[in-house]
């Protein structure tokens, strides 16, 4: 049996801020660790005001339960300890 432990707010919590440059002129930001919190903007300052106000909004859905300190996998062929 694992112990976890759940975490509210998540205080240590750090993500990359991907911005692109699109051929319409347009700006996509996007958290790379978060694949569907992506922003189109007409402005790079937009899109990336909007990708942090909308992965906020996200975060307040989102319950962070930790640690996961070991999980054995076992097949027949494979023994992995993560």
């Amino acid at each position: 049996m694992v112990k976890l432990t759940q975490s509210y707010p998540p205080t240590q919590l750090k993500v990359t801020l991907l911005v692109e440059t699109l051929e319409s002129g347009k700006f996509a930001a996007s958290i790379f660790e978060f694949p569907g919190c992506r922003i189109e903007a007409n402005t790079r300052e937009s899109a990336i005001g909007q990708v942090q106000s909308a992965f906020l909004e996200r975060l307040r859905h989102i319950e962070a339960i930790y640690p996961i300190n070991t999980y054995s996998f076992v097949s027949p062929k494979v023994s992995v300890s993560l």
